[in-house]
């Protein structure tokens, strides 16, 4: 299998991906978190840069730092929502995703398999396999989350050094400092100070794709409702206490679509890689790949408008 790197406005095809078969379980015993390596320590050449991203709006994430083998890796500033999904790292390479969004920094250490963040989810990665770490020290806005999405939970940082490791079994944190909250939507564990565990990885995609599909739904009606209260669609005027549970609960969710919608995708994106991998059927992959779930929730946002005449929320009611 070829490994996809983005270069300086080109797409470069590394061969050298590691084999399903060398992906190696991870346990609550596990004494740390580290990328993981089959091959010895050589003196390969590498080519290594380092640049402060350029403070741009245009591009969600880019490329902080990189070091590569020598004649290969994408350029410094080089916009990671162009780039080809999934994007590999190779095994030996490391690059720094700038999230502009938020302001994290996020360390990826090949071998590794992900989708860096998109224009429409700027605030999300999504690792099928391979080591990426936060850094507790970097400065992140007020209020920001990042959320690292894998086949087996879904990690939300506001400010934290945090290790993540997803593996074609299952997936382990090690928290060294800061808030984060581990959950596979239905155990949110949020943990504050230092913490490390591990959960297998996720049994039923359709189950994720479903939701995925509802909250996305939600979301997009939350949002035409709220967006015809503002151009005057309603046939009177709401109270302001009422406008503003409205926009309380599009906020919410909003935030539920991304945290269910990244949980699906990181799942699907596992199941191409395996797929990838091994000529037997992969556990849980039945509700197809990545780009099938991205159209399931494209569809569930453009399902229709909200009936005419829908009544609004009270002013007592929770958000």
């Amino acid at each position: 299998m070829a490994t996809i790197l983005v270069g300086a406005g080109t797409v470069a095809a590394i061969d050298g991906c590691r084999p399903r078969g060398h992906d190696v379980a991870l346990a609550d015993s596990t004494p740390g978190i580290t990328a993981d390596s089959d091959a010895p320590p050589t003196s390969t050449p590498t080519t290594s840069a380092s640049v402060v991203a350029p403070n741009a709006d245009a591009a969600p994430c880019s490329v902080a730092t990189a070091s590569y083998p020598a004649g290969g890796g994408p350029a410094l500033g080089e916009d990671l929502s162009r780039a080809p999904v999934p994007l590999r790292v190779p095994d030996g390479a490391s690059l720094t995703i700038a999230v502009r969004a938020t302001g994290h920094q996020v360390l990826v250490k090949g071998p590794a398999v992900l989708r860096a963040c998109t224009a429409d989810d700027p605030e999300v990665i999504l690792l099928a396999n391979g080591f990426v770490s936060t850094d507790g020290a970097a400065p992140v806005r007020p209020g920001a989350e990042l959320f690292v999405a894998t086949p087996s939970f879904v990690a939300i940082v506001s400010r934290a050094t945090m290790r993540v490791r997803a593996a074609a079994a299952n997936g382990a944190w090690e928290v060294d400092d800061g808030e984060v909250t581990i959950t596979n939507l239905d155990q949110p564990k949020l943990v504050v100070g230092k913490d490390r565990g591990s959960l297998k990885r996720y049994e039923e995609g359709g189950v994720l794709v479903t939701r995925c599909g509802v909250q996305a739904a939600a979301a997009a009606a939350a949002e035409r409702m709220l967006h015809g209260l503002e151009l005057g669609d309603a046939a009177a005027p709401l109270p302001s206490a009422s406008v503003g549970i409205l926009t309380m609960r599009r906020t919410k969710l909003a935030r539920e679509r991304v945290l269910d919608c990244a949980f699906a995708e990181a799942f699907a994106l596992s199941c191409d890689w395996l797929s990838g991998e091994a000529d037997a059927a992969v556990p849980g992959c039945a509700a197809g790949g990545y780009l099938r779930v991205r159209e399931h929730e494209a569809k569930a946002i453009v399902s229709g408008p909200i009936p005419p005449g829908a009544p609004p929320p009270k002013p007592s009611a929770s958000p």
